[in-house]
């Protein structure tokens, strides 16, 4: 996943995961899966996505939200969530380094 096709990692997702190859996802693969399924969010969990980064994804959003106008909107958004692959997707090589 060190590149933004997320496309490659459905079609992975879809021949491997709950196999024994791949039978649980890592952190950043659920935060794949929730940047592939973000308008299906009732699918999340039935897709391996664990209660923990639901809640992670929540703050993201919530804090894309509420400091879209900061003039340091990137560094603000790297301090609690420059770690996650949402922010790689959005971040990476616009400045938002971590």
């Amino acid at each position: 996943m060190l590149n933004r096709n997320l496309n490659a990692f459905r079609e992975l997702y879809d021949m491997y995961y709950h196999s024994d190859i791949w039978p649980e996802l890592s952190l950043s693969q659920q935060q794949a899966v929730v940047a592939l399924e973000q308008d299906s969010p009732g699918n999340w969990a039935k897709m391996g996505v664990s209660l923990a980064t639901e809640q992670a994804y929540g703050s993201f959003a919530q804090d894309l939200a509420d400091k879209r106008g900061y003039i340091n909107f990137v560094e603000e958004i790297a301090k609690n969530h420059g770690n996650t692959y949402w922010f790689y997707l959005l971040f990476k090589d616009r400045g938002g380094k971590k």
